[in-house]
């Protein structure tokens, strides 16, 4: 049933993605959760899971928009061993972006953080945002309703960014019938959805469901 794909559509859809930068956009940061942990230890190779476009996408984003401050935020649950050392998500992009030839001089890399909470405290404790800096936040769309009211409960003025949809944006009942993509992105979709609430009624963010501000 397309119950799950319609759930991930309305969360995909929230924010539209930017074609202009304010004129006081400081930085940008890219959340982690891009790394197949399990096959990246069997394979000792870079593994990308479903969220895997978020990383991409951030290469492409600075490219065009070099005056940017860049962070990366992301540490993990369950570190892979890597060529024989424990290694994080911040660890593994520094990695790939040095087998990709992208230049990280200059770059935050915060990399203790299990969660997309902690994404946002620790962020927050090392770049020590001002008020009047808008700082573009780049995630999966399908996560970054969450990501937001997180990041705003932390003091952070966001710029929403969706990168990585995995919906055509439409409501269409018959084009998504199938049990694998049905339940995968039912599984996906309740865990945003439960997350959205269970963070509001908790505290941790002053929205249900953030949208523009």
């Amino acid at each position: 049933m397309p119950l799950g794909i319609w759930m991930l559509v309305e969360l995909e859809n929230r924010f539209p993605q930017p074609q202009t930068l304010p004129a006081n956009t400081v930085g940008i940061i890219v959340l982690g959760g891009s790394f197949d942990f399990m096959t990246m230890e069997g394979r000792q190779m870079p593994a990308y899971n479903l969220a895997g476009g978020r990383f991409l996408e951030f290469i492409a984003f600075t490219k065009k928009y070099p005056h940017l401050k860049r962070v990366f935020s992301g540490g993990g649950r369950d570190l892979p061993t890597i060529h024989g050392q424990k290694m994080g998500e911040a660890d593994i992009a520094k990695m790939i972006f040095s087998d990709l030839g992208y230049d990280t001089q200059g770059m935050i890399f915060e990399g203790t953080s299990r969660t997309t909470l902690e994404n946002a405290t620790k962020t927050k404790e090392i770049v020590q945002p001002k008020p009047g800096e808008k700082w573009v936040l780049m995630t999966s769309a399908f996560h970054l309703p969450r990501a937001v009211g997180l990041f705003r409960k932390a003091g952070f003025d966001v710029l929403p960014y969706p990168v990585d949809y995995h919906t055509s944006g439409q409501y269409d009942p018959l084009f998504f019938l199938g049990l694998r993509d049905g339940l995968l992105s039912l599984h996906y979709a309740t865990r945003e959805w439960l997350s959205l609430i269970q963070n509001y009624l908790y505290g941790r963010s002053d929205e249900i469901f953030p949208g523009i501000n």
